[in-house]
């Protein structure tokens, strides 16, 4: 039985991201504009001369700008949100691989059927607000909860 599903786009994914990327001290400022500059100098062009200094701007929240950011690249479509991946990898690799989407693709890399894809999955799903539904097929939230219990 197919226990997760594949994304079905980087949009997709961000989505699911959105919250880890966005909590507390996850990435900084230095980092954030590293990821801008790159998104505007790529070719082609992700983010234009104004949306790269919009993002940059140091009278909003760092916060804000990332939330913005990462709302305005899903609105423009997959490819904007698979350069911002390509963008969070070079410039923060640790984060990107603690990704809980990437975490999601490395336990389906695995295999579904260890003991400790249950406990994996649930503790994905609590750090995120996302339904806990739209990660794995044919489990429920109950299942989610009872297998974080019985986790060693």
């Amino acid at each position: 039985m197919m226990f997760y599903r594949s994304y079905q786009s980087y949009c997709h994914r961000l989505q699911h991201d959105m919250y880890f990327l966005t909590s507390t001290s996850r990435l900084n400022e230095q980092v954030v504009d590293k990821i801008v500059l790159q998104l505007n100098r790529v070719y082609p062009q992700i983010l234009t001369n104004e949306e790269a200094e919009k993002f940059r701007n140091p009278k909003a929240s760092l916060h804000t700008r990332l939330s913005d950011l990462l709302k305005h690249l899903q609105k423009k479509g997959d490819r904007h949100c698979q350069e911002f991946y390509r963008a969070l990898q070079i410039n923060a690799e640790q984060l990107f691989n603690d990704l809980p989407s990437r975490k999601i693709l490395n336990l389906k890399d695995k295999g579904l059927d260890q003991p400790h894809a249950a406990t994996e999955v649930a503790e994905i799903c609590l750090c995120s607000p996302v339904q806990c539904e739209d990660f794995p097929v044919g489990i429920s939230r109950k299942d989610i909860s009872s297998s974080k219990g019985h986790a060693g």
